[in-house]
């Protein structure tokens, strides 16, 4: 975990919708520690079982997850052009929000 944490700015900030649910409130992690421990968690329960492509979405590189070639779920990375580091994830679930990064042409890996 400490090499991830070495990707991760200090002040790292991510954000996880609410999937479309209204009155879901937005789920906000802060620093490196905390958010390499949600990382590790959401892969080793629900993103390893996925496939994973990585696309540019508005102009930030994303980790796309398909199961059944349907896309499920996605990662967007704001990165510190400076430092290289991981500034901001945001987490992207809610259906309508994926069926839009369909329509743009992205597909099943």
């Amino acid at each position: 975990m400490k090499k991830l944490e070495k990707m991760l700015s200090d002040n790292i900030i991510t954000h996880a919708g609410g999937g479309g649910k209204a009155g879901k409130a937005v789920e906000i992690t802060v620093g490196s520690n905390a958010v390499a421990q949600l990382l590790v968690r959401s892969y080793e329960r629900y993103l390893n079982k996925l496939d994973i492509a990585f696309k540019d979405v508005n102009n930030s590189p994303a980790a796309l997850f398909y199961k059944g070639g349907k896309l499920v779920g996605c990662q967007v990375f704001d990165i510190n052009p400076h430092t290289d580091a991981i500034t901001n994830i945001y987490f992207i679930a809610g259906r309508k929000k994926l069926q839009g990064l369909q329509n743009d042409g992205f597909r099943g890996t």
